[in-house]
């Protein structure tokens, strides 16, 4: 996979990233790839049927992931994996009621670390298995998905950090997503 388009004067630009390019065999691989081999930093919005999944890049790496649907939220993650029981899940969702939040996911971190549920840690392991899956699973919707970028300077603000590296990632990615044609048709 280090070889994989490893001479980036075949790639098209950042700004050049269009529509056109959609359904390419490789889309969704080598519009990673550019980006990190340009050192983007901003946020690309990966659009697929009615979700939008937010990658952040500083300097080429990814360095967090977020979706706009509810049920990929932080605190869904913590239940589902069992980190959190559905008792503990109900009392901080009672306690965060109390007050309006801007930020639901880091009001309810707040509240599941001040209860004893959870640590920093749990938070920051969740987090980073976060980044790291859903960059799997974009590989996965190649063909059916829209990319748009946001490199303005203000992108990232406030963007919490969790640098990954994407080649083993891509590979992964490839691996479960792809049979034999397929690969043969990105590669």
């Amino acid at each position: 996979i280090d070889q994989l388009y490893a001479d980036t004067d075949e790639l098209p630009s950042i700004n050049t990233l269009t529509d056109t390019d959609e359904g390419i065999p490789g889309y969704v691989v080598r519009s990673l790839f550019q980006l990190q081999a340009q050192r983007f930093t901003g946020v690309i919005h990966v659009t697929y049927k009615q979700e939008t999944t937010y990658f952040s890049f500083r300097l080429g790496t990814v360095v967090f992931v977020e979706e706009n649907t509810l049920g990929d939220s932080l605190s869904r993650s913590l239940l589902n994996q069992g980190v959190l029981t559905q008792q503990q899940y109900s009392t901080i969702v009672e306690r965060m009621t109390e007050n309006l939040v801007d930020s639901e996911d880091k009001q309810f971190v707040d509240e599941a670390i001040a209860l004893g549920y959870v640590t920093e840690e749990h938070i920051l392991l969740t987090l980073e298995q976060r980044v790291r899956s859903k960059v799997i699973e974009v590989v996965g919707r190649e063909q059916e998905c829209q990319i748009s970028v946001d490199n303005s300077p203000t992108a990232l603000e406030g963007v919490a950090e969790f640098p990954t590296q994407i080649e083993p990632l891509i590979y992964i990615g490839i691996s479960t997503f792809y049979d034999e044609n397929r690969v043969q048709e990105v590669i």
